[in-house]
């Protein structure tokens, strides 16, 4: 049986943290034993315990800032950024010059602390001016503080010192999209592609950007290549069925929503634009019955209520029409679809009094809606009064 990557990795580290245990016992005060199993832990992503032979070491050696950078990088795997930023905050106490700028600006940006991590980017590129990693970095930062215009520079440094970088291409196309240069934007991930075939990333990113220039055809054709890579995702699975859906394609689409509830049966986005284009085939039932399981996993997702409204007063079904509808305006009082559905579904029941009222609520914020005004102008017909 061959076990998955992730368990060999926590065996080997077990057993290295076995092995490292005996061995510290037998030399108690060998620092560079302590360092080399805390790599070799760290190689194998036994990120807790190479943090606790690293601080064999630092028992040892105090101030040595080898030992804290290695230990600050196992705490960052670990997610711990602020704890990784006090051992990178260490390193620079014991020596202002020794090269951990990068690591200590990497976990500041993964805390949100962006303009922080520029000027530890800025200061790692001194000692590094031409490391193209470094520039693209920084062009994320730039990025997710807004600052466009010197992203892009950063990652032109970048791709100029490592132009055959997939990586570097696909987030200069990321900003390009971002800014709307949809050409640039796919010239990058079409080189990014070329240059690594198998990004599941870029071919998402290039379909999304292709559904948003109304090239949709194009965009399945990118889906499908993601989901040729990992069959398994959701979101790509949803994406697709989308843009089925909009191009007209219910049954196709619904068949790509069933691919994606085979992956999460409880999913009540997927649910609910299934329902939605079950009750545009006039799969009443069906569509009920998608409607009922998403309202019983999100009973406050309100467009799923009024939606079911609307379905039911397709069938007739007035009255538990306006229950749904009342349920959606009990989360949003303001819902001024919700309001004009339910006066819709009271006229239709005769109860037109209490549909001019909720007309009245449409009106009040657009008073020259042409199908709300004669829908009230019926109402008020109905009552032999005029408006």
């Amino acid at each position: 049986m061959k076990l998955p990557t992730a368990k060999v990795n926590r065996y080997l580290a077990a057993v290295l943290a076995l092995i490292g245990y005996i061995m510290s016992e037998v030399y108690p005060g060998g620092h560079h034993l302590h360092m080399r199993l805390g790599d070799a832990l760290f190689d194998v992503r036994g990120y807790p315990e190479a943090i606790m032979y690293y601080d064999g070491s630092l028992s040892i050696r105090p101030d040595d800032p080898q030992a804290h950078t290695r230990k600050g990088e196992s705490f960052a795997e670990l997610g711990l950024h602020q704890k990784a930023l006090a051992c990178y905050d260490r390193v620079l106490v014991l020596d202002p010059n020794y090269p951990v700028h990068a690591r200590k600006g990497e976990s500041l940006a993964e805390r949100g602390l962006h303009q922080k991590a520029l000027a530890c980017y800025d200061q790692a590129l001194i000692r590094d001016p031409d490391n193209p990693y470094l520039h693209g970095i920084k062009g994320e930062s730039f990025t997710k503080i807004g600052l466009y215009g010197e992203a892009l520079a950063c990652y032109d440094q970048a791709l100029a010192l490592d132009p055959d970088n997939p990586y570097l291409h696909a987030r200069k196309g990321e900003l390009l999209a971002k800014l709307e240069r949809s050409k640039e934007a796919l010239e990058c991930y079409d080189r990014a592609l070329a240059l690594d075939p198998d990004s599941l990333d870029i071919h998402v990113n290039k379909g999304t950007l292709l559904a948003g220039m109304n090239k949709p055809e194009k965009a399945i054709t990118c889906y499908d290549r993601a989901l040729a890579l990992n069959p398994d995702s959701l979101q790509i699975h949803v994406n697709k069925g989308t843009l089925l859906a909009g191009m007209n394609k219910p049954e196709k689409a619904i068949t790509c929503y069933d691919q994606a509830l085979a992956l999460n049966p409880n999913h009540p986005h997927v649910l609910a634009r299934k329902g939605k284009l079950l009750a545009k085939l006039e799969r009443s039932k069906e569509a009920l019955a998608c409607y009922d399981r998403a309202l019983a996993l999100n009973p406050k997702y309100l467009h799923v209520h009024t939606k079911k409204g609307e379905l039911l007063a397709k069938m007739d079904r007035h009255e538990k029409a306006i229950t749904c509808y009342d349920q959606a305006l009990a989360l949003n009082p303001d819902y001024l679809h919700a309001h004009v559905m339910k006066g819709m579904s009271l006229a239709v029941l005769g109860r037109h009094g209490e549909a001019i009222v909720h007309y009245d609520r449409k009106l009040d914020i657009y008073p020259d809606d042409p199908q709300v005004l004669a829908k009230r102008g019926e109402s008020l017909a109905k009552l032999g009064r005029r408006g």
